[in-house]
């Protein structure tokens, strides 16, 4: 791991953030950041090949559709508090 400088985000908050970063939910300076974190720290970025594999398998067994119809879909039963 590298140690983080005061401009940089440290190790951990790239771990916390992989999840955001991978699916593109970060604005572009903060992806910006973990990007070039990722580019100098080897543990980091061994993370976020592993995270990034995890996702591309689970996207590619998952079917979204149950998602897309909401908990009821999931769990078989009515949302709670619809009637």
């Amino acid at each position: 791991m590298t140690a983080s400088l005061p401009s940089d985000l440290s190790c951990e908050e790239v771990v916390l953030l992989l999840w955001e970063y991978l699916d593109e939910e970060l604005d572009d300076a903060r992806r910006a950041q973990i990007r070039a974190h990722l580019a100098e720290c080897e543990h980091c970025e061994g993370q976020a090949t592993f995270e990034a594999a995890f996702l591309r398998s689970l996207r590619a067994v998952v079917d979204l559709a149950p998602v897309a119809r909401g908990i009821e879909g999931l769990t078989g039963g009515p949302k709670r508090g619809a009637e």
